[in-house]
């Protein structure tokens, strides 16, 4: 019984292994993966891997089975055959993709059992691995040095540190470690008893657990543990091994510095972003970085006219419109039946006391680690002039589309400061500010102005009337504001004359019953993302065909160019202007609210033209969607109106939205949503049926090797084999032989309690001893009499099994 325990607890110590490496994988989901499915899948798969690979036989067959099924799944998969197979391998590899290009993924319901199954395909594998690692052979340092490399793996990934995991994974490995030295001292013979390895662990399991609680209850510092000369020789070699095989010297950003694009410029096919480290970000929130933007797309290609790079005011325009749009527009005049909540919004409008709430600073600090070039990369509302760490401002122009570049190259090291505004995209207020904004708003409201003006004149022509001199600055401004919307909209609403007008369709039928400019640019958004698949390995465009037509018709999957293109060029069909950018895209982990932003973070996003606001960025690719959701702080929410708190003011505008509060995100934005289980019980029946027939057809295929095996050997061998098959029976009926007891001895005291109908068990004895120790010719009646004797003993010891002649991997436990 004592030996038995034993193994019980080695094994139990690798279940607790894989549980621990189950979970350190689990965490690139973002604690999207329940700990109960991580804890179902290990405690379902362990055991029955432990159990198929402890004989050799079942682990050979086990093997077997689970290569073919790799290989013809990975077969499927690459011919594009094999119905739900196909699919959750697509799935499984998107999310994979996600992870390691984007270290995010938001498991949504498509793909969760895809998750779930990668989950279970986890549990199998680490499974294996610990067999062969802890419990076969015994590897120590071997498996405490995969366990440290999937612990640092995770963290580079995800950024967070799970103390519980870690915690886990300390007691485990002093308790591996006494099995090491134990053992070790064993095989030198100084070991004296019948102490076994497994014993020692359970012994030691309090000794280990106590000092490791200790250690973590320990109030610890918020700071990590800081030694300057390690550190600044640490950060020498890593910016050597940057500087030495990281470097991108471009003299304008693109995304083809990054991988994101092919030659020459062509939109379209398969990608590999790299992942050189392009430049710390220090900030509160992540945002967009705008480092390119283009003018025309045509010929699968976007273009800049020759007029994009001229020097230009851009920036401040951009910015003077976002403050002053709504200034000068009189709502009450324009939107006479405007009333309750709606009217309050356009009073905060016109008034100003909604930019703080709406339009928060923030501020940046950037600087280039493996970059060189002229790009300035800032946010889209940027307030001028950037300041240099070195000292002043940075000597920065910009072209028509409001993007920054230095007269000269930044080096690497270059840093610079931004502030800038935040418009707050998921705030319900702003969402439905935009829908008052109209093509002709500005020249309603001039015309407006010019009308009060001329009557104002008539009744008092002094030009010292305070209220005329408002009006006039108000006409200065919407003047010039009207004159640049209409310079936008010619610039930004022009199509090929190629486009297909299957695009055209498409626009107009996604838009068929929105009322507004805002809403037709929801439409078209939330289309993209809710049905067409992200991947990094979309089709080529066949030639001759138009890179937007065939991603939104044919191949229907792409990464954030094929999103980016297809929404602005869709856009730009309904006469609403848009363009297309291209930059950087924070990421969502940071370290101390430093951003490490890597050539996998390039990404292309739209931006939407509307009177009143100006530029506002739209995220049509769904896996980020959730950098749009920014909210205000209270503090900020607090200066609008007599709200007195986020949740009242939140109410409000998300009622006159259209919507209830219920609506509302109760978490932050790109919180993601735990898998849910309870969808999946009713899979739960087939999955044991599908598991059970697994566990019949690799027993039938252990049969089969034994037959097979069996059949090769010549008569001797035949003769032995299944004599040691038979004893391998009676030792699980509780018939086994004896310490010291003879072969003979032993068929004669089986044959008292067993009584076989045409030979004896002792006959099989004295024919195997015959065999085995004698130097007689064997002839194939011996053969016949040991298999005719299993044969009957085989049925015999069935009936007496009971339930366990029916445990589906029979053949494996029990060899018969």
């Amino acid at each position: 019984m004592k030996p038995k325990l034993d193994k019980i607890f080695i094994y139990f110590i690798g279940y607790l292994y894989v549980l621990v490496m189950l979970s350190l994988a689990s965490a690139v989901l973002k604690g999207q993966m329940p700990f109960s499915v991580v804890f179902l899948a290990s405690a379902a798969v362990y055991p029955i891997i432990s159990l198929l690979f402890a004989f050799r036989v079942s682990r050979m067959v086990s093997i077997l089975v689970l290569g073919v099924a790799a290989v013809t799944s990975v077969v499927l998969y690459l011919t594009g055959t094999g119905g739900i197979v196909l699919v959750q391998m697509s799935y499984m590899a998107e999310i994979i993709e996600r992870i390691i290009y984007y270290q995010n993924t938001i498991i949504t319901g498509q793909l969760a059992a895809a998750a779930i199954i990668l989950v279970i395909l986890a549990a199998i594998l680490l499974s294996i691995v610990i067999y062969f690692l802890f419990i076969r052979y015994f590897r120590m340092y071997l498996l405490t040095g995969a366990i440290i490399a999937m612990y640092i793996g995770i963290w580079t990934l995800t950024g967070n540190e799970n103390k519980t995991v870690l915690a886990f994974t300390c007691m485990l490995t002093a308790i591996s470690y006494f099995r090491h030295v134990f053992e070790k001292k064993a095989k030198k013979g100084l070991i004296t008893g019948k102490t076994a390895s497994g014993s020692l662990m359970l012994f030691t399991l309090p000794a280990v657990i106590i000092p490791v609680l200790i250690v973590i209850s320990i109030p610890k510092s918020d700071h990590p543990i800081r030694w300057p000369w390690l550190d600044r020789k640490v950060f020498q070699v890593f910016q050597y091994l940057e500087q030495r095989f990281g470097h991108t010297d471009v003299e304008f950003f693109s995304l083809a510095a990054t991988g994101f694009r092919g030659s020459a410029n062509r939109l379209g096919g398969p990608i590999r972003p790299n992942h050189t480290v392009m430049m710390d970000v220090r900030g509160d929130k992540r945002t967009y970085l705008r480092g390119a933007a283009f003018s025309r797309y045509e010929n699968n290609m976007w273009h800049k006219n020759q007029d994009d790079s001229e020097s230009v005011a851009e920036i401040e325009n951009m910015l003077l419109e976002n403050r002053a749009g709504w200034l000068y527009i009189p709502v009450d005049k324009l939107f006479p039946d405007v009333e309750g909540n709606d009217k309050e919004i356009l009073e905060n409008l016109a008034s100003g006391r909604s930019n703080p709430f709406l339009f928060p600073t923030f501020s940046l600090d950037i600087r280039y680690r493996n970059l060189t070039t002229k790009t300035v990369f800032t946010p889209l509302l940027t307030i001028m002039p950037i300041t240099s760490t070195e000292g002043g401002n940075l000597d920065a122009g910009q072209d028509m589309h409001g993007i920054a570049y230095a007269q000269r190259k930044l080096p690497m090291g270059s840093g610079y400061t931004v502030y800038y505004l935040q418009p707050m995209y998921g705030a319900p207020v702003l969402k439905r500010a935009l829908t008052f904004c109209y093509d002709n708003l500005y020249q309603d409201a001039l015309d407006e102005l010019v009308r009060q003006r001329d009557a104002l004149v008539e009744k008092d022509p002094s030009p010292k009337n305070p209220h005329l001199e408002e009006l006039g600055q108000g006409i200065e401004v919407l003047e010039s504001l009207l004159i640049r919307s209409k310079q936008i909209a010619e610039e930004y609403t022009w199509i090929s004359e190629n486009t297909p007008e299957s695009v055209i369709k498409l626009a107009r039928a996604i838009t068929h019953d929105c009322e507004n400019d805002y809403e037709k640019v929801v439409a078209i958004q939330d289309y993209l993302r809710n049905n067409y698949q992200y991947t990094l390995s979309p089709s080529r465009v066949p030639e001759g065909r138009d890179f937007v037509e065939w991603f939104l018709n044919e191949d229907r999957r792409g990464y954030c160019t094929y999103y980016a293109t297809s929404m602005t060029v869709m856009l730009r069909s309904l006469g609403i202007p848009a363009r297309y950018v291209e930059g950087f895209v924070m990421p969502e982990n940071h370290n101390d609210t430093i951003y490490t932003i890597t050539s996998r973070h390039a990404h292309a996003w739209v931006e939407v033209y509307f009177q009143g606001f100006g530029w506002l960025i739209f995220e049509p690719t769904p896996i980020y969607a959730d950098v749009m959701q920014y909210l205000p702080s209270e503090e900020n929410v607090r200066r609008v109106g007599d709200a007195q708190s986020i949740e009242d003011l939140m109410r409000r505008y998300a009622e006159m939205y259209g919507k209830y509060s219920s609506d509302l995100p109760s978490a932050p934005a790109g919180t993601p949503v735990a898998v849910e289980l309870t969808s999946y019980l009713e899979y739960v029946p087939h999955a044991l049926a599908g598991l059970i027939l697994a566990m019949v057809i690799i027993n039938l295929l252990a049969i089969l090797v034994d037959n097979l095996a069996l059949l090769g050997k010549n008569n001797k061998r035949k003769i032995i084999s299944i004599f040691q098959t038979m004893l391998i029976w009676l030792e699980h009926s509780g018939c086994g032989i004896k310490p010291g007891e003879t072969v003979l001895e032993f068929g004669r005291r089986i044959d008292k309690h067993i009584v076989l109908a045409r030979y004896s068990f002792a006959d099989a004895s004295e024919i195997f001893c015959r065999v085995r120790y004698g130097d007689k010719e064997i002839t194939g009646d011996d053969l016949e009499v040991i298999q005719t004797i299993a044969r009957q003993l085989r049925k015999i010891l069935l009936k007496d099994f009971g339930i366990k002649r029916w445990v589906p991997l029979r053949r494996i436990i029990y060899r018969i």
